[in-house]
């Protein structure tokens, strides 16, 4: 088994989204999983040179017209960079998500609302502050307990490590997954063929036993 990266299995992954009751850390981690995003990324650490998740291109994302997160700043890519999102489940409920911070829901005050909020933080944390990075570790253990998944496990950047494998199982290649990590190298993306690996000798271990 690889020794450097570690990763939750389908089971564990639908175990751990079924023990969130939250809309708002629903997407959190429905953003960082099914976008490969860090949890740096999304969660404010005011120790790094990243800034807290603002998609600036919120309403094309929310109005169907993009498929591609551009985040403002990331761990390094001070300029930015484009993550894809196409799972539409998430869509609809980042959809609902704003929505619910408004009376209205006529087409042009929509959009006149989603092109207003591109400039600030998407997730507020209970006391409406920028949530922060060990608010997004806190919420992701409580979460991994009450799905029952082992403490070795219990960090949230395991989320962007279950994007690389569960997009190499489905067919991606190793060149678009480098791209939607942010990786400057392959060398550090191959290291999720390694992980693929380690899961077909535990399939194949059930499998014989």
């Amino acid at each position: 088994m690889s020794k450097h990266r570690k990763f939750l299995t389908e089971y564990e992954l639908t175990d751990f989204f079924s023990a969130i009751d939250n809309m708002r850390d629903f997407l959190i981690f429905g953003l960082i999983f099914e976008a490969g995003l860090r949890p740096g990324e999304v969660g404010y650490n005011k120790r790094a040179s990243v800034s807290p998740l603002l998609i600036r291109n919120i309403e094309d994302i929310l109005l169907d017209r993009d498929n591609l997160i551009h985040i403002d700043r990331a761990k390094h890519h001070p300029e930015g960079r484009d993550a894809i999102l196409i799972n539409n489940v998430i869509i609809e409920e980042l959809k609902k998500f704003v929505l619910a911070s408004i009376d209205s829901v006529s087409k042009d005050k929509y959009i006149e609302y989603i092109k207003s909020i591109r400039d600030k933080p998407l997730f507020l944390s209970q006391k409406n502050n920028i949530i922060s990075l060990r608010q997004v570790q806190a919420l992701f253990k409580k979460y991994c307990e009450k799905a029952g998944i082992s403490n070795s496990k219990q960090h949230p950047h395991i989320l962007r490590h279950s994007h690389a494998v569960s997009a190499l199982k489905n067919g991606v290649d190793l060149e678009s997954i480098r791209q939607n990590l942010g990786h400057d190298n392959i060398k550090t993306t191959s290291v999720y063929l390694e992980m693929t690996m380690d899961d077909a000798i535990e399939s194949y271990k059930k499998a014989n036993n």
